[in-house]
């Protein structure tokens, strides 16, 4: 009996194992990173990687080099058999399916099993081909994705573990119906925001140009998008008119940078104990500091924004932005780009110009250029009410300001006026009779400006229609008298 048992006992550690249901391997995400975490990498939260991956950290992965690191990292766990098998990591479209070539799919990383042995291993996703998973190219794509694949067989493609990872490298259409308007020390700057929750657009910024460099009160601070300087410390555009989708454009002298398309994947994987132990002098990939100057006149209608140039920055509900802390009678360049919610930056839009005036202290600005008339310089309304705080020109001087002087006719109407009007104010005051005249005729135009002052727009459709009303009212009257005669 105890020899049947000993042979019983032998016969099923060989045999029984091969009908027994194998144990799983369980790979864990312990994280999703922006960049390795010994290397400045931060772990991100659900909204942080969901909005990871747009153009900037595409051409950066791009233009990765064997000895740079990537924008965007999958740390794992593994709890499971240490057999000593392989597992391979692969990204792309319906990798799964054995009818698929595996050339059409980035090859990530073939590691061996017992590597995970008490150790968290960084899987790279190198964005630019997340994009394109065959060559690695970064295009212009909107809301696309791709899968992220751990095989236990490239035969079977057994897949042990998988997620849909999304990006979005297209930014939004740049603005339309952009115009400025001056004010006092500052410029209101406009645009159309029609489209704005269609293109998913979550910011507007806007760019000044003061002559050839940014204006007085920029700050790349207040720009809402991710650029490549950001994530790689490179100056990367994109550019579709050429083979190459990106140049790299050095601030000293704006040589194109030659690109690289040699893919090996052996380069992709990187153990960071390892990396940081054994390869110091490995460049530093991430949040790399660019010893970079900003460009000289580079607010371009469809070039490529520079967050050096932003002033200032509103939601997507905004369709309007006073700049302020700008110099009275110097002219400044402004421009609107949007941003979308995976931080991707339209091209600048239609650049227009506009000049700061001085609008409540305009007679101070007047008397300084040489100006020596009196009463605040409204010549012809002082002369014939006699006095300068008259309420009739007060009236009128409130008008000049709020809103001759936040457009351009209205400007170039009160120019000419300031070098016309003390003239026309001394041929009035030789005659009592044009001076009584001139009173009645000023008399509309009071009211219309306090009108246009104190009531909306629309309210002169109101006082018409009632006048119109009023004087039919009146005819029919008459006409009535008439009969009754």
């Amino acid at each position: 009996m105890k020899t049947f048992l000993i042979l019983f006992s032998v016969i099923a550690a060989f045999v029984f194992p091969r009908f027994m249901p194998r144990a799983r391997a369980q790979f864990t995400l312990h994280g999703r990173y922006d960049g390795l975490p010994g290397n400045g990498g931060s772990s991100m939260d659900e909204v942080e990687y969901s909005q990871h991956t747009n153009m900037a950290r595409c051409l950066c992965d791009e233009d990765n080099t064997e000895d740079e690191l990537y924008s965007y990292y999958f740390a794992f766990n593994y709890d499971g058999p240490f057999d000593g098998s392989d597992v391979f990591f692969y990204l792309g479209s319906d990798c799964s399916n054995t009818s698929v070539a595996l050339s059409q799919c980035a090859e990530l990383a073939s590691l061996n099993i017992n590597s995970f042995n008490n150790e968290t291993k960084y899987i790279p996703i190198p964005v630019n081909y997340l994009v394109d998973p065959e060559s690695g190219t970064c295009s212009e794509k909107n809301s696309g994705s791709s899968t992220f694949y751990i095989f236990s067989s490239l035969e079977n493609r057994d897949t042990l573990w998988s997620e849909t990872i999304s990006y979005d490298t297209r930014g939004p259409a740049p603005r339309s119906e952009i115009s400025a308007s001056s004010g006092e020390n500052a410029v209101t700057v406009h645009w159309n925001n029609d489209d704005a929750d269609e293109e998913g657009i979550q910011y507007f910024n806007v760019l000044c140009m003061r002559e050839t460099t940014p204006a007085e009160v920029a700050d790349s601070s207040m720009a809402n998008w991710v650029d490549t300087e950001d994530v790689c410390g490179k100056v990367l555009e994109y550019d579709d008119t050429t083979d190459a989708t990106k140049k790299m454009i050095y601030p000293d002298n704006n040589d194109d940078y030659q690109v690289n398309d040699d893919y090996d994947n052996d380069r992709f994987y990187f153990d960071e104990q390892e990396q940081f132990d054994h390869k110091p002098n490995r460049k530093k990939h991430y949040k790399n500091d660019l010893n970079y100057t900003c460009p000289d006149n580079m607010l371009v209608e469809g070039g490529r924004p520079y967050k050096c140039y932003v002033c200032g920055s509103t939601t997507n509900t905004g369709k309007k932005m006073r700049i302020g802390g700008l110099e009275n009678q110097v002219e400044y360049s402004f421009a609107v780009v949007a941003v979308d919610e995976y931080k991707n930056v339209s091209v600048i839009s239609e650049v227009v110009s506009e000049t700061p005036l001085p609008t409540t202290d305009f007679a101070e600005h007047y008397s300084s250029n040489g100006g020596s008339a009196t009463g605040d310089y409204c010549f012809v309304a002082t002369t014939v009410y006699r006095s300068k705080n008259h309420p009739f020109v007060k009236i009128l001087r409130k008008f000049r300001d709020k809103k001759l002087l936040t457009n351009e006719p209205g400007i170039a109407f009160t120019k000419w006026y300031y070098a016309n009007g003390k003239t026309i104010a001394s041929f009035i005051s030789s005659s009592n009779i044009l001076v009584e005249s001139v009173k009645l005729l000023l008399l509309p135009l009071v009211l219309l400006a306090s009108v246009l002052l104190f009531l909306p727009w629309w309210s002169l459709f109101l006082i018409s229609g009632a006048a119109v009303a009023f004087k039919k009212r009146q005819l029919i009257k008459g006409k009535l008298r008439s009969i009754h005669r």
